[in-house]
């Protein structure tokens, strides 16, 4: 069944990437307390019979399905934002109260409510409930009043005095939902009062907006009962980096109640962790594709997808435990950027789509081949070794892929873009010259080049391809002068033209392909040349 709450806007990545640790970490705590006293329901019981939803009814939902039916037993708001007071939230918590009562009506449940905020609401628990009452009663007045005017006689003379009660009750709007549907129902009710059409044009699509409320969105059926989801820990809030712990924690526990044999080490609770956030990730991005293109697509996956990746026997891998655990330290790095760091932010009807969006710069569908490139294309100055756990820290930091990366990808104008077969980096044209898009967030020239000259001694497939540019985009690094590169500079020569002829047997080694020296240029540099 479509929901009328369905999504019709495409998702910020704050809010993409936020809503699947939300849904990897209510799939394993709820498996969890099924297990748990007071329900001891068995594994495949659980398995057979729940099931996570994402953006139907709510941006995620949780059900079970049985003979007698669906049942939804919560449903969850997801914001990926700052604001830590209640009142900010107004829109997501009326959305909730609303589906609520939606689902009651169509018997699919009595479900609660919660809404997840990535920074902790301040209120206490009962200044949440008085406003969830407040606001609550402000959809039943608006309601009320909707019906008044719809039912109310009006001779000609009356016409002004009508409509100025009208554009006062439609100037009130509580719900706010960003829906096309609700959206253009009011837009005609404004339309008919600025363009002084017949009172009965107007009762007309007042009428709608009323029918509207009653029959999608079960506004008589509405109560307050909603709430801030609270953690395991007791917080309210949560932003995606301390949600991996709490992800983490969740399989732990999940282990200790079915006794696992197994004898697990935090890097191999991490990698079943990665591997859910893994499987979301794809889940997702592969629906959100699909809705784009007005394709068919899965809204649900059930338990028994979690329990099967909780259950695996752990054969840990440090190359593919590395990889996921870098595409959460992008994945990280992004939400903070979203959330924290972005100057445009993202309206609640996301009426624009964002590049970092698109598709030729998601690391969702790369193989592990091409990720890897991409990782050592951002950052040439890692020494270490994909399979070294060291690589974690050193790949993908945050400050460079924020201050560098993402801020050009956001900011620079679509013109300036190269259009590039690999997706494993992005080219700038900088005044025709190849800027390579890096990370690279050292303070000196000297020790970055060091870190290369280490980077390309270890890693020379990886790193190599930086010196086919004239330009390195960095944080903080800002050197156009050629000597910067010292008499190390041979030895790179050596390991790329001997790079190249692995790749190419014609090339020739005295032919014109050779390393450039490329300079260094700040992210913000490059922004001013190019507005």
């Amino acid at each position: 069944m479509k929901s009328e709450f369905e999504h019709d806007a495409t998702p910020t990545w704050s809010g993409f990437i936020y809503q699947g640790h939300v849904a990897v970490y209510l799939a394993v705590r709820k498996i969890c307390d099924l297990l748990e006293p007071p329900y001891f329901m068995e594994v495949q019981e659980i398995a057979a019979s729940f099931k996570l939803e994402v953006e139907n009814w709510e941006d995620v939902a949780v059900f079970n399905e049985d003979e007698q039916g669906k049942h939804y037993v919560s449903i969850h708001q997801v914001k990926n934002r700052r604001e830590q007071n209640i009142g900010a939230y107004k829109k997501p918590l009326v959305q909730l109260l609303l589906e609520k009562s939606k689902l009651e009506e169509l018997g699919l449940g009595i479900p609660e409510a919660y809404l997840h905020t990535s920074s902790e609401i301040t209120e206490e628990e009962n200044i949440i409930n008085q406003f969830l009452q407040n606001w609550n009663n402000k959809v039943l007045e608006f309601y009320n009043d909707l019906e008044t005017l719809k039912d109310q006689e009006i001779e000609e003379n009356g016409k002004k005095e009508f409509q100025q009660k009208v554009s006062a009750v439609i100037g009130e709007e509580p719900i706010g939902l960003n829906r096309s549907k609700y959206s253009d129902i009011l837009k005609s009710i404004k339309s008919c009062i600025q363009n002084d059409q017949e009172v009965s044009i107007l009762k007309e699509n007042i009428e709608s907006l009323w029918n509207y409320l009653k029959n999608e969105l079960a506004v008589e059926g509405m109560g307050a009962d909603a709430g801030i989801y609270i953690y395991d820990d007791n917080t309210r809030g949560c932003d995606v980096e301390n949600l991996f712990a709490k992800i983490v924690r969740q399989v732990m526990r999940y282990k200790e109640i079915t006794h696992s044999p197994e004898q697990l080490t935090l890097e191999q609770f991490e990698y079943i962790a990665d591997k859910l956030l893994d499987y979301i990730r794809k889940f997702i991005s592969k629906r959100h594709c699909l809705m784009q293109k007005n394709k068919e697509y899965a809204k649900e996956f059930s338990f028994a997808e979690v329990i099967a990746i909780l259950d695996n026997h752990v054969r840990y891998i440090e190359k593919e435990a590395n990889i996921m655990a870098l595409k959460r330290k992008y994945d990280e790095a992004m939400s903070q950027f979203c959330r924290v760091i972005c100057k445009y932010k993202c309206k609640e009807e996301n009426d624009h789509e964002c590049r970092l969006l698109y598709p030729e710069y998601s690391i969702t569908d790369l193989d592990e081949e091409s990720f890897i490139s991409m990782c050592f294309g951002y950052n040439p100055d890692c020494d270490k070794g994909i399979e070294d756990r060291m690589c974690v820290g050193k790949l993908l930091n945050s400050d460079g892929l924020q201050n560098s990366v993402f801020l050009v990808l956001k900011e620079c104008a679509e013109e300036f873009f190269r259009q590039e077969k690999d997706k494993t980096r992005v080219v700038i044209n900088d005044v025709n010259k190849n800027a390579f898009l890096t990370a690279i967030s050292s303070r000196y020239v000297d020790v970055a080049i060091e870190n290369i000259v280490k980077g390309i001694n270890n890693n020379t497939a990886m790193v190599s391809s930086v010196f086919e540019a004239d330009e390195l985009i960095t944080e903080r690094l800002n050197s156009a002068e050629e000597e910067i590169w010292d008499s190390s500079f041979c030895d790179i020569e050596e390991k790329y033209l001997s790079e190249r002829a692995k790749e190419n047997s014609d090339i020739i080694r005295d032919s014109i392909c050779a390393p450039k020296k490329p300079a260094f240029v700040t992210a913000e540099e490059l922004m001013r040349r190019l507005q």
